[in-house]
C-alpha cells in the first residue's frame, strides 16, 4: 500500500531570513563561489548582472514562503529570464533542467539552515539526529548506505555530510530525543566511513581538496553551521576589499575599450581590420585580439541596436599563371594476352572459347 504524500511542515522563518539577507556575488562559474562563501552569497552560474541575480532572489523568496511549486515558479521567471537575454548555457531559451537545479538547490540549502538553528535550539531535549532518505525514485547507492545512521549533533560527521549533499540531493536529517534512540536500538556504534575520493582541483583557486565519497564538489559543508562567525568573517572581508578599492585607484579600461568598439561599429564606413587598427592602437592590444570586433557586433545586433552592414574586406588575389601545355601520351606497347584455363573433366585442360578467339 503506498502512503499518501505529507504535505510539507511550515517554513521556518529562518529559512526565508537567510536566503533574503545573502548578498549578491555575480559568478561566471560554479566554483568562483565555494563552499562556506554560499553562507552570506547568493549566485547563479553565468549570471554575471545584478539586475537578472536580484529577479531570481526575489522570487526565490517567494516561492519559499508562499510554498510555490517549481512548475508555477518556473513559468514566472522563464519570460522574466529570455527577456533580459540570459539562458542556461549561454544560447539558446533556459532549459528546465537549469531551473530545477536553481530552484531545488537554493531551496533545500535555505530549508537546512533554517531545521539546523531550530536544532541547535532544542539539542538538550533532542540531542541525536538521524540521516533518512528522500522520496525519490532512485537513490545514489552511499547514500542509502547512510540511511539509518544515528549520531550526536555534535558528532564532526555532520560537519559536511549534513543534506544536501549533491545535485538534487533529497536527503533530509531527522532529530530524535534518548527515549526514541533507546527504543531504536541506541545510535550507532562509529559513523560511516569517511573515505576521500581523490583530489578535486578548483581552477578557480588553485586549490584541491579532498572531498568524502558520495559528496559532488562544493557541497562538503554544513550551511547552517557557524554561520554567525561566516558573516562575521564576510564582512570583515567586504570592509577590508573596501578600503583597498577606495585607497587604490583602479583603471577601468575594459570598459573604455568596449565603449570604443561599440562607437566605431555604430558609425559606420570602415573595415572591421580598421576598427582594430585604431583600437589597438589606443589601447596597446594584441593581434590575437582581432575577434573582438565581430564579436562587439554581434552584440550590439542581440541588444536591437542594429548597427551599419559589415564592410566586406578586399580579397587580395595573386595573377594566374599561365596554363602549361599538356604533354602528349606515350605511345604504349598493348598487353600481351594470357591464356585462360579451364578444367573440364578429371585431369584435361582447354582453352576457353573467348580464349581461342583471341589467340
Amino acid at each position: 500500500m503506498v502512503r499518501p504524500r505529507q504535505p510539507p511542515g511550515p517554513i521556518p522563518k529562518e529559512a526565508i531570513n537567510f536566503l533574503e539577507s545573502k548578498n549578491l556575488k555575480p559568478a561566471f562559474s560554479f566554483t568562483d563561489v565555494w563552499r562556506e562563501e554560499h553562507k552570506h552569497s547568493f549566485t547563479v552560474a553565468k549570471v554575471m548582472e545584478k539586475d537578472i541575480l536580484f529577479d531570481v532572489q526575489t522570487s526565490l523568496v517567494g516561492a519559499l514562503s508562499k510554498g510555490v511549486p517549481f512548475k508555477a515558479w518556473a513559468k514566472d521567471i522563464r519570460p522574466t529570464l529570455d527577456k533580459s537575454g540570459w539562458s542556461a548555457y549561454g544560447k539558446g531559451r533556459t532549459t528546465p533542467n537549469r531551473l530545477r537545479v536553481i530552484y531545488d538547490t537554493n531551496l533545500r540549502s535555505a530549508r537546512a539552515v533554517g531545521q539546523w538553528d531550530r536544532i541547535e535550539r532544542t539539542s538538550t531535549q533532542r540531542p541525536f539526529l538521524r540521516y533518512a532518505l528522500g522520496p525519490s525514485e532512485r537513490h545514489r547507492p552511499i547514500h542509502a548506505s547512510w540511511s539509518g545512521t544515528t549520531l550526536p549533533i555534535t558528532h564532526p560527521f555532520w560537519s559536511d555530510h549534513a543534506p544536501q549533499n549533491g545535485y538534487l540531493c533529497k536527503c533530509h536529517l531527522i532529530q530524535e530525543s534518548r527515549t526514541v534512540v533507546r527504543r531504536r536500538g541506541g545510535p550507532s556504534r562509529r559513523a560511516p566511513s569517511r573515505t576521500p575520493r581523490p583530489r578535486y582541483g578548483n581552477k578557480k583557486t588553485s586549490k584541491s581538496e579532498l572531498l568524502p565519497r558520495g559528496i559532488d564538489p562544493g557541497f562538503n559543508f554544513n550551511p547552517g553551521r557557524n554561520r554567525s562567525t561566516a558573516l562575521k568573517t564576510a564582512s570583515d572581508q567586504s570592509e577590508e576589499a573596501l578600503k583597498k578599492v577606495e585607497t587604490s585607484p583602479i583603471p577601468n579600461t575594459k570598459r573604455k575599450m568596449s565603449s570604443r568598439f561599440r562607437e566605431l561599429i555604430l558609425e559606420g564606413g570602415r573595415k572591421d581590420s580598421e576598427i582594430f587598427a585604431i583600437v589597438q592602437k589606443e589601447f596597446d592590444l594584441p593581434d590575437s585580439r582581432r575577434s573582438y570586433t565581430s564579436w562587439y557586433r554581434r552584440e550590439l545586433v542581440k541588444k536591437g541596436q542594429n548597427p551599419p552592414a559589415k564592410i566586406k574586406e578586399g580579397k587580395v588575389t595573386k595573377p594566374r599563371a599561365a596554363p602549361k601545355p599538356k604533354a602528349e601520351p606515350k605511345p604504349t606497347a598493348p598487353k600481351p594476352l594470357r591464356k585462360k584455363w579451364r578444367l573440364y573433366g578429371r585431369n584435361s585442360y582447354r582453352y576457353s572459347a573467348s580464349a581461342r578467339q583471341r589467340w
